[in-house]
C-alpha cells in the first residue's frame, strides 16, 4: 500500500458542535438530520438541540436508544429569548424561528 494512505493520526479528534432547533412537529425530522450527522461524521460530534419544553423527554428517549453512543453528545436547551424585548421577539416571528436568531449569541 502506498504511504499516502498508510498515516494513521493518532491526536485525539476534535468535536464538532452541530446546533439544530426543533418546536412543533419537527421531531423526527430532526432526529433523521442527527442520526444521518452521526453516520456520516469521521469526528465526534456535540448536538446543541434547542426545543420546546414538551420535546425534552422524546429527544432523550430517541437519542439515548440510538447506537454509536461513542460518536456523539448532546445537550438540550429551552427555546429562550434575551431578556431585552423579549416579547417582541416572541411576536416577531414563530419561536424557533426566533431562536435561530439568537444561536450566535449563547455561549458555549
Amino acid at each position: 500500500m502506498p504511504e499516502r494512505y498508510n498515516f494513521v493520526k493518532t491526536e485525539p479528534s476534535e468535536k464538532m458542535h452541530l446546533a439544530v432547533v426543533a418546536c412543533g412537529e419537527r421531531l423526527e425530522e430532526t432526529v433523521t438530520m442527527l442520526r444521518s450527522a452521526i453516520i456520516f461524521s469521521i469526528k465526534p460530534l456535540q448536538f446543541h438541540i434547542f426545543a420546546e419544553d414538551l420535546l425534552h423527554s422524546d429527544f432523550r428517549k430517541i437519542l439515548d436508544s440510538l447506537s454509536y453512543q461513542d460518536k456523539f453528545n448532546y445537550t438540550l436547551y429551552p427555546i429562550s429569548f434575551p431578556t431585552e424585548n423579549a416579547a417582541e421577539w416572541k411576536k416577531l416571528f414563530k419561536p424557533c424561528a426566533s431562536q435561530r436568531l439568537f444561536l450566535p449569541l449563547i455561549p458555549q
